[in-house]
């Protein structure tokens, strides 16, 4: 018969402690490494994010980059979003670890879903509330913002790149017209003849400094003739001698700069000339309203049809006289009656004279007593 074996008690005693101490080791590793405390306190606090990414229970709960709890649980929220602009479509259950990261957290702190890197892993960030904000305590919600994930870059970044291809196919028609030789730019590359008239500019170029440089035309004078080059430095002189004595009150403009008198008159000038500019505006203001023998000169019709007729009756009388009717008409146009009148200008002189000569011929006194 086969030989039964018995467990003994003190075989399933070691047995037990070794399993305790294993289960110890584990705990204490988990201790220090953070992923484990008896003693700490903990906290469960909500936040409403408008979606969740990609983000699932055990995912990080970070406050300012710092770990501080992990993801319990991600659901639905209780009430559907009244439009498509809503920010509390998901709500993730967070589990906070350790004192000091719960006062961290307060009113004013703001959860915000980020992207661990490029290839994906999403985490709760929470900004530090400040003194402003009231500590929070377990069970509480935390607002929560929206960021911009990179799927939303890139999806807004379609519309750029829509924008770099149409400049794209500018830049492409553009050097296709350049290619053929199309507008100025292609003349420029493709055309020889520009090539050959630029060359031809460049050797008159060449040319005119040449000459410069061998003291032809006024250029080449004035920077290889001494004489030149004298005469311009005692103009420059005279001319600072002019504005020394100018600087010091000297000549007229000296005293038109320096002199008070000089200002004070010119400035009396001016404001006359003000005056005179108001006075002539007041009379330009009364000759359009029609005021004074000028206004109504210009603007009285009545004014102005006496005129007119004033101007045609002198018209008539001057076309008379050019026909030699009436006695001024005669007078300027008879011949007999002038050399009548001259006659009797002649026998007058004469008379006057004899007169003076004689005037005792023509005065008789006759004195006659009774």
């Amino acid at each position: 018969m086969p030989k039964t074996s018995s467990l003994k008690w003190s075989d399933l005693r070691v047995g037990l402690v070794v399993i305790a101490g294993i289960a110890v080791l584990i705990m204490l590793i988990l201790a220090v490494s953070g992923d484990l405390s008896f003693f700490s306190k903990r906290a469960t606090l909500y936040t409403d994010l408008p979606g969740a990414e990609g983000l699932k229970s055990g995912d990080e709960v970070r406050i300012a980059g710092v770990k501080a709890g992990v993801v319990k649980k991600v659901m639905f929220s209780s009430e559907m979003p009244a439009d498509l602009t809503a920010t509390s479509s998901v709500r993730v259950e967070m589990t906070i670890d350790g004192a000091e990261a719960i006062g961290r957290i307060r009113t004013d702190s703001r959860a915000v879903l980020r992207q661990l890197g490029l290839l994906g892993g999403q985490y709760v960030n929470i900004t530090p509330g400040t003194l402003q904000g009231d500590p929070v305590k377990s069970g509480d919600t935390i607002k929560g913002l929206q960021e911009t994930t990179i799927g939303q870059v890139v999806e807004s970044s379609d519309d750029l790149l829509k924008g770099f291809k149409t400049l794209s196919d500018k830049l492409n028609q553009i050097t296709e017209t350049i290619n053929r030789g199309d507008g100025t730019i292609g003349r420029f590359i493709n055309d020889d003849s520009f090539y050959v008239n630029l060359n031809k500019v460049m050797l008159e170029a060449q040319t005119l400094v040449s000459r410069i440089r061998d003291g032809d035309g006024t250029a080449g004078r004035l920077i290889n003739d001494p004489k030149l080059y004298e005469e311009l430095e005692k103009s420059i002189q005279s001319i600072q001698t002019t504005l020394a004595k100018v600087q010091r009150g000297e000549g007229t403009v000296g005293k038109l700069v320096h002199d008070q008198e000089v200002y004070d008159r010119i400035n009396k000038a001016a404001a006359r000339l003000d005056t005179v500019s108001e006075r002539l505006d007041k009379v330009t203001a009364q000759i359009e309203s029609g005021k004074g023998t000028v206004g109504k000169l210009i603007y009285d019709e009545k004014l102005q049809q006496d005129m007119s007729s004033a101007v045609a009756s002198l018209k008539s009388i001057s076309e008379r006289l050019d026909r030699g009717e009436g006695t001024a008409g005669r007078l300027l146009h008879d011949d007999a009656l002038y050399n009548n009148l001259n006659a009797l200008s002649s026998e007058s002189v004469k008379l006057l004279y004899d007169f003076r000569q004689n005037p005792k011929k023509y005065l008789s006194v006759k004195v006659a007593l009774f």
